[in-house]
């Protein structure tokens, strides 16, 4: 397959979407860290994967064999069961990740996580319309658009339909936390000791906050961890409240 670059689109785009270059990178993706975070299933073994035709979709993940994978060279029988448990492990990430997992075009972490507090499950996001996608904050119509047309293609029905009938995750977690963060919208400078950038943004996210990149007027507090960068003194020329991660735990009443 051709394989072209977009403008104003950062990935690389293979016009045939059954082609092992456009499978490969999407399978990549889906088990990356940020998405379905499948240890061991990296580049190397997808391009192995796929060359030997044992995974053409993200469901035919799920049904790998041990068998299968012995025959593989360099994959032993430790390495083997060790990446059938996280294949299974990962049947039950969050919702908001399954999504961002999917591929969906314009559907970054943190709009799937948007649309993860709208809908309580795969079913009902398929059958929302463009104006109803259109009118969920931080949505807007190019995106909702994508999100559309990705649930109205045959193929990728599908494969929702595929990846349900393997046991993967598709509905939100039903136990309510308290949105004890509700309107406040942080933004992380430097490194921090219990989390990841991904992990506190995630945490903020599922308790009501909202996460920016940037300090402006409208950012509430700046969590500021070891070596901060110019955020921080964005922060002290606006007036910004300044917190520890510290303090931020004793908020979420983690401490």
């Amino acid at each position: 397959g051709k394989v072209v670059r977009e403008a104003d689109e950062v990935a690389y785009r293979c016009i045939n979407a059954s082609c092992p270059a456009q499978i490969k990178r999407r399978i990549i993706h889906f088990a990356s860290r940020q998405a379905m975070d499948i240890e061991g299933l990296g580049e190397k073994w997808v391009n192995i994967l796929v060359d030997k035709g044992l995974i053409k979709d993200f469901s035919d993940i799920y049904k790998l064999k041990k068998s299968d994978l012995l025959k593989l060279e360099r994959m032993g029988d430790k390495s083997s069961d060790n990446l059938l448990k996280a294949i299974e492990k990962s049947k039950n990430r969050p919702f908001h990740r399954v999504l961002y997992a999917l591929g969906i075009r314009h559907v970054g972490l943190g709009t799937a996580q948007i649309l993860a507090n709208a809908f309580n499950n795969i079913d009902e996001l398929m059958k929302a319309s463009k104006e109803r996608l259109s009118a969920i904050s931080g949505i807007g119509p190019i995106v909702a658009e994508s999100i559309y047309n990705f649930f109205h293609t045959k193929e990728n029905i599908e494969l929702i339909n595929k990846l349900k009938e393997v046991g993967i995750n598709f509905e939100r977690e039903k136990k309510e936390e308290k949105k004890i963060l509700a309107g406040k919208t942080f933004v992380v400078t430097g490194t921090l000791k219990n989390f990841t950038r991904q992990q506190v943004h995630e945490l903020i996210l599922s308790l009501g906050g909202n996460v920016a990149t940037s300090v402006s007027k409208r950012t509430d507090y700046l969590i500021c961890g070891a070596d901060p960068g110019s955020k921080l003194d964005k922060a002290k020329e606006l007036g910004v409240k300044i917190i520890s991660e510290e303090e931020f735990l004793e908020m979420i009443g983690k401490k």
